[in-house]
């Protein structure tokens, strides 16, 4: 997943398997990933920016309100 910028170690990913938490199947002994899954899953799991914003500007409203401040 390195190669498009999302970046998770090995043990992480085997362990996300394991917890049956990321999308994959079993050939035999192997474990085989596809590729549109994974981008899909990787898209599901990654947050917006301007999600992070929100959610940002939401905590610094309630952090205002909780101080008694002015702004909120």
């Amino acid at each position: 997943m390195n190669e498009r910028g999302y970046i998770i170690s090995k043990s992480k990913f085997y362990k996300l398997t394991a917890s049956e938490s990321i999308p994959h199947k079993r050939f035999g002994n192997r474990l085989v990933f596809s590729h549109a899954e994974l981008l899909k899953w990787v898209e599901l799991q990654t947050v917006q920016k301007n999600t992070c914003r929100e959610a940002t500007l939401q905590l610094s409203k309630s952090a205002n309100r909780k101080k008694g401040g002015r702004n909120g």
